[in-house]
């Protein structure tokens, strides 16, 4: 199994798991920039500005505005190759542009994931040698879609209990979910909140 993570519509990295391989879980709170290099994810306010290309380019991410989309693929190793160069050029530009609107966009929410400043991380140039794969199923196996909006809202709307409420009644976290079949792909659907500045575990 492959799983590729995308936020409010831009892809942060995939992580694999062998078949009886333990433990088996993988865990993304971050998207990297470079070999050696990671931003870490976090929640933050959306940022506005008047430059006339965030107006342009508006359409294309809009709609992903406020989702965090995880996409799990069947796949099967096909063959080790010697590792290559990887381009982070598209990740660096996503990173520093993705929590800004046009301000004529600013209806659309106030509240979206950003990201922390550059930070080490393992030197992945390091590994001479990788795994090719390659997806069984032409579309994701499951796909889950985690819609969020910040506390302060979920609370005006009676979703979500206000922090002294939830310390009155104890540490209880829950989420619903609902299950959308569609062909070989089913949708999940969640609605919750985060503080924000808060680093998606």
């Amino acid at each position: 199994m492959c799983g590729w993570l995308r936020v409010d519509g831009i892809h942060c990295g995939s992580n694999s798991i062998k078949p009886g391989q333990q433990p088996a879980e993988r865990n993304r709170s971050h998207m990297r920039t470079s070999d050696t290099t990671k931003r870490l994810l976090t929640f933050a306010a959306l940022q506005t500005t008047d430059e006339e290309s965030y107006l342009e380019e508006a359409g294309l991410n809009l709609n992903d505005l406020g989702i965090i989309e995880l996409r799990i693929f069947r796949v099967r190793r096909v063959e080790r190759r010697m590792q290559v160069p990887r381009d982070y050029s598209h990740r660096r530009k996503s990173a520093s542009t993705q929590n800004k609107v046009h301000e004529r966009m600013k209806k659309v929410g106030m509240h979206c994931v950003g990201f922390s400043e550059e930070i080490p991380a393992e030197d992945v140039s390091r590994t001479s040698q990788m795994w090719d794969w390659k997806t069984v199923d032409r579309q994701p196996y499951v796909t889950f879609m985690f819609k969020y909006n910040p506390l302060d809202v979920l609370i005006a709307k009676g979703v979500a209990q206000s922090l002294r409420q939830g310390a009155d009644q104890g540490a209880r976290r829950s989420v619903t979910i609902k299950s959308e079949p569609g062909g070989n792909k089913a949708s999940f659907v969640a609605l919750f909140g985060i503080r924000r500045g808060r680093t998606i575990p």
